[in-house]
Formats: C-alpha cells, sequence, structure tokens
C-alpha cells in the first residue's frame, strides 16, 4: 500500500472508531440513573449509544478497557511511523502493573487479590500476570524483567530504592513519562500536532508527580526537580518551587499562565485543583481540534486513544458511583469527565 492510502486507510479505522466514544449526552443519561436511589429498579435502562443495560454498568469499564486496547492494536498496525509512541502510552499502562507487584513484594502480600487491579493488556503486553505472581522477592522480579522494557529502570530502583516503596513508584513513573517525552520529541516536524498532544499528558503526570512527591510522600522538591522534563522548560524554577510548597494562604496557585500555557482558558488557576480541570479540559480540546486538521498524520490516533483513555476512567468513575444521587457526587467528578469527549 502507498503512504497516501495506508493513511486513508489509517485515518478511516481511526474515525469510525472515535464515532464509538460516548459523549456528554452519555454522561447525561448515566448521572440520570445514578440520581435514581436503587438503579436497578429503573425500567427504561438502555444506553442509546451503546445498549448498555444499567445492570451492567458495573461491567462497563472493563469492556471499554478491552476496547480501549483493540484501538491500541489497530492503531499501532495503521501507523508504523508513531510505533514508538504509541508504545510510551501503552506502557503508562504496564508500568502500574509492575508497581502492583512491586509493591505486592516490599508488603509480602503477594498472597492478596492484588491481581484483580492488573490492566489486562492481552498481546500488547510485556509482563504475565500469572509469571508475576510467582516471582518471591524484588530480586527474582527484577531478574524476571531483563528482558522487558523494564529491565534497566527496574535494576536502577532495586538499587536506589529497594525498600521505599513511595521513592520507588515516583521513579517508575518519571520512567514512563520521560519515555513518552522522548518519543514524541522524536516524531518528525510535520508531527506537531501529536507530539504537542503527548507532551500535555507529560506535563500532567510531572505536576501529579510534583504534587505527590513533595506535598504527600514528603521528599525535597529538588529530588522531583530532578525527574521533571517538560515543566522545566516551560515554568521555570521559581514558579515550580512556589507549586511545590503552596499553600492557600499563599493566594492563587499560578496567578497568570505562563506564556507555554497560554491556551488555557482564564487567566490563572487557584489551586491545584482548578489547574488540573484545567489542563483536563485543554487536552480535551487539543484531542477534537486534531479531527479537524490534516487528516494524514498521526494526531488523530493519538487523539482517539487520548479521548479512550479518558473514557475509561470516567465509565469507572460512573460505576463507582452506583446508588449515589448525582448531587451528592464528589467533586472531584468533574476533573475525571473534563478530558474525555463525555466531558462538557
Amino acid at each position: 500500500m502507498t503512504a497516501p492510502g495506508r493513511f486513508a486507510y489509517a485515518n478511516a479505522r481511526t474515525r469510525a472508531r472515535r464515532s464509538q466514544l460516548f459523549t456528554a449526552d452519555t454522561t447525561d443519561r448515566l448521572l440520570l440513573l445514578l440520581s435514581r436511589v436503587r438503579p436497578r429498579e429503573v425500567h427504561v435502562t438502555e444506553l442509546r449509544a451503546t445498549g448498555d443495560r444499567v445492570e451492567d454498568l458495573t461491567g462497563l469499564p472493563s469492556r471499554r478497557f478491552r476496547e480501549l486496547v483493540a484501538s491500541y492494536r489497530t492503531m499501532l498496525r495503521a501507523y508504523p511511523l508513531g510505533q514508538s509512541l504509541l508504545l510510551a502510552l501503552v506502557r503508562l499502562h504496564e508500568i502500574e502493573n509492575l508497581k502492583l507487584v512491586w509493591r505486592a513484594l516490599v508488603r509480602q502480600r503477594m498472597a492478596s487479590p492484588w491481581h484483580l487491579s492488573w490492566r489486562p493488556l492481552e498481546d500488547l503486553a510485556t509482563l504475565d500476570a500469572g509469571e508475576c505472581r510467582s516471582r518471591t522477592s524484588l530480586s527474582d522480579f527484577v531478574n524476571a524483567l531483563k528482558k522487558t522494557p523494564y529491565g534497566a529502570v527496574s535494576r536502577a530502583v532495586l538499587a536506589s530504592h529497594a525498600g521505599d516503596l513511595p521513592a520507588a513508584e515516583l521513579a517508575f513513573d518519571a520512567w514512563a513519562s520521560s519515555a513518552l517525552a522522548r518519543a514524541a520529541r522524536d516524531l518528525p516536524p510535520g508531527e506537531a500536532d501529536a507530539r504537542d498532544l503527548a507532551l500535555a499528558v507529560v506535563r500532567e503526570a510531572e505536576l501529579d508527580r510534583l504534587r505527590r512527591g513533595v506535598r504527600t510522600c514528603g521528599f525535597a522538591a529538588d529530588a522531583i526537580f530532578a525527574t521533571l522534563v517538560v515543566l522545566p522548560g516551560e515554568l521555570g524554577r521559581d514558579a515550580l518551587i512556589r507549586l511545590a510548597n503552596w499553600t492557600e494562604r499563599d493566594g492563587p496557585l499560578i496567578p497568570k499562565w505562563p506564556r507555554a500555557w497560554r491556551h488555557l482558558h482564564g487567566s490563572g488557576a487557584a489551586d491545584w485543583d482548578t489547574l488540573m480541570l484545567g489542563l483536563h479540559r485543554a487536552r480535551r480540546d487539543l484531542c477534537r481540534r486534531a479531527f479537524l486538521r490534516a487528516p494524514y498524520c498521526l494526531a488523530p490516533a493519538v487523539a482517539l486513544l487520548l479521548l479512550q483513555e479518558e473514557e475509561v476512567h470516567a465509565v469507572t468513575a460512573i460505576a463507582a458511583s452506583v446508588g449515589i444521587v448525582s448531587s451528592e457526587l464528589p467533586a472531584s467528578f468533574e476533573r475525571v469527565l473534563a478530558a474525555s469527549a463525555m466531558g462538557r
């Protein structure tokens, strides 16, 4: 198949999968169901977008995750040029599986049901849940990872953070987001939209790591700064120090958006929740715009996958909220929806 023919085929597959995404109208129907005290007693239960019934709502996240994996498989075949970037996105999921095993080994809880949280990546996986369950120590596990993409990073983490679980998890997160940043920056000049989408994911991951590392885990800010690859160039050290140490007494978290974030709505962010909500919405807007620009590039495929990823997060939150009156849903619920096609 010629290059134009390949791109035409890939673009058609991408848009066909996009048409299967849930929309904001689907959210409204789901929230209407949640507003009932006993959702299983609702008689009109079909969601027009999917045909899923409310009795199956708790199984919806796993079904949508399988569809996400199927989309990754399709996009990897359809876009050879983007394989490094797409695999880096897949490994954001697989690093969570690795962390599950690492956590169980550190806590000596391999017999616990940690595998129930395993993300089934099917043929895209390089880690096998059954194989991982047979490991008896961190060194045994790291030895088994030698031929996977995680061989070098797992050896480094074992050497530096073997018994320090928070530090180990932050190190694995840093490795995964840095790999995505490298893949994004290695894209050809004509793939600026795909690069921007991937770096938006890295930016959000780095902000989360900064907040979690300093405020929750108590690490020195400099230790977290050393793991960042996107934020230092966009914000500078002074702004990063403010983010790391911010309290409500300091006033607005970001009084004015930096030049690199000028695409965000409004003038700044009052607090961390406002900041993350703004970034989630901006990423969703980037995904939507990717479908309006030149179709024969990688950006629509990345946009589709990111929208599907956030849809999985959204339906997981909705399924977990069965029986909760919609007016009592936690404030974080809006942030979950904000980056998906289900948000407004």
